[in-house]
């Protein structure tokens, strides 16, 4: 079975924010593009952290950045979203560090979890942050 690689499913053209962009600016930028989340990027375009609508007064949250590959699987995205209890991962280019995209929970989703129900085991982890979705047993 053909695994789908993160580069085939993340979104490109990330709105970003420098790392010294003061507070209302990222609110703006937020709520004016209607994102949850906006990574931080430093003069070369390395990805330094992503700050998150909730947590707009962080210089740069989760330093250092918890990023993901282009290369990698989605089933590799969605293991560390659950780890990190992250909704999306910017996607950095592995010799660079340079944003080429991100990738949100909901398009790993798709393909790594199946619909949480009533009948399932509590033990069941959660794909991501926001997921309504477990992920398959075993």
């Amino acid at each position: 079975m053909k695994r789908t690689l993160v580069q085939e499913v993340m979104t490109t053209g990330v709105v970003t924010a420098g790392e010294d962009m003061p507070f209302r600016h990222r609110v703006a930028l937020l709520s004016g593009k209607g994102i949850g989340a906006v990574p931080v990027t430093g003069p070369a375009g390395q990805v330094l952290g992503v700050v998150p609508d909730s947590d707009l007064t962080a210089k740069a949250a989760g330093l250092p950045a918890v990023t993901v590959a282009p290369a990698a699987t989605i089933e590799q995205a969605a293991s560390i979203m659950r780890r990190r209890r992250a909704g999306r991962l910017p996607v950095t280019h592995p010799v660079t560090g340079r944003l080429a995209g991100i990738v949100t929970g909901p398009t790993c989703c798709a393909s790594t979890c199946v619909p949480a129900n009533r009948s399932a085991p509590r033990s069941r982890p959660r794909c991501c942050a926001g997921c309504p979705a477990q992920i398959p047993a075993g």
